[in-house]
Parts: C-alpha cells; sequence; structure tokens
C-alpha cells in the first residue's frame, strides 16, 4: 500500500510538473532569449586588417588566414618572407558590420527540460538555432579553423544549452548563470 501511494504521489508531481511547463515555456523561452542577447554577438575574433604574418612560423596563424581566403573574405601576397592579408570587397562589407568577422547571434529553438528545485531555482535546457549565418561560415576550411565555429554550426536544433533561474515571488526570472553549453561535439 505505502508503494502505491508513493507512486501514485511520483506521478502526481510528474504530471503537474509536465503540465505547467508547456504553461510556463514561453516566459522561460523569453527569458533565456533576454540572456542570449545579453551575450556578445558569435564572432572569429579576427578584428586587425591588413594583417601581415611571416612565411616561417606560424603556421596555425597562416592556415586560418588561408581559409579566410577560400571563403573569399581575404587575399593573400607573399612578399619576401612576408605575407599580407588584405580584405577583399566581400570580406570588408562582412568585417564592416561589427569590427569582426560575426556569423549571428543564437536563438531559442525548443526547451528541452525544465527542472524546478527545491531553493526556488529552475534549470532549463534549450536548443538553439543561429540567426543571420552567412555563407563564409558554413565554409568548411573556415569551419576547420575556427573549432567554435564548426561547434556552434554543428550544433544547431540539437546540442543542449542550459540556463538557471531563481524564480522571485513576483513571477519575475531572474538569471542565476549565464547559458552554457551541455554538449560538445567533438
Amino acid at each position: 500500500m505505502k508503494a502505491i501511494i508513493m507512486l501514485a504521489a511520483a506521478l502526481f508531481t510528474v504530471s503537474c510538473h509536465a503540465g505547467n511547463a508547456g504553461v510556463n515555456d514561453n516566459n522561460y523561452k523569453a527569458a533565456i532569449q533576454q540572456a542570449l542577447d545579453n551575450q556578445p554577438p558569435l564572432c572569429l575574433g579576427e578584428k586587425t586588417w591588413p594583417a601581415v604574418t611571416n612565411t616561417q612560423g606560424y603556421s596555425w596563424i597562416n592556415a586560418k588566414m588561408e581559409a579566410l581566403k577560400e571563403a573569399g573574405l581575404i587575399t593573400k601576397k607573399t612578399t619576401g618572407g612576408k605575407i599580407d592579408w588584405r580584405l577583399t570587397t566581400y570580406g570588408q562589407k562582412a568585417f564592416n558590420q561589427s569590427g569582426d568577422f560575426c556569423y549571428g547571434n543564437f536563438k531559442v529553438s525548443k526547451i528541452t527540460d525544465l527542472n524546478h528545485h527545491n531553493d526556488g531555482t529552475v534549470t532549463v535546457d534549450f536548443t538553439y538555432q543561429i540567426t543571420a549565418l552567412p555563407a563564409w561560415a558554413k565554409n568548411k576550411a573556415v569551419r576547420v579553423a575556427y573549432t567554435d565555429l564548426d561547434n556552434d554550426v554543428m550544433g544547431i536544433g540539437h546540442a543542449r544549452y542550459e540556463i538557471v533561474f531563481r524564480k522571485e515571488n513576483s513571477g519575475k526570472l531572474v538569471v542565476l548563470s549565464p547559458p552554457s553549453q551541455l554538449d560538445l561535439l567533438y
């Protein structure tokens, strides 16, 4: 009998949680989106143009530059032991938008889990989309050279992020921890 009561109580708790999740999803989705909007845009971190590198050494820097060249963002001119990297017209246009090569912002796609805790906190797991993903960000060479970009693009629609809120008595959601990635895809 005790086991039946405990099972019934557990099922009631689960059904209440599931019933409340749908009602509150829009509130949580809006609060998550606000937290995402407060994050810096998704960018490569290439902020200085033109750039000059040596032909010898620094192969990882030159490999990144070659990837940007393959995507049509920059040109390459080798003179002596130096390589001069300059923005193309296409690259200049992309760069001028934010002073970097930015590839969009996260947008909440779907809430995948919502857990209310006894201490008044709520943990929400969600998937994302990336708004305004430019063609150059889909280039395979650029994605290999910039692994954060590749991870972000590969995770669209299925990699989960988590955020923790405290729900105040007024119903306002206060972010306790910024969105953090749960699934690393490689």
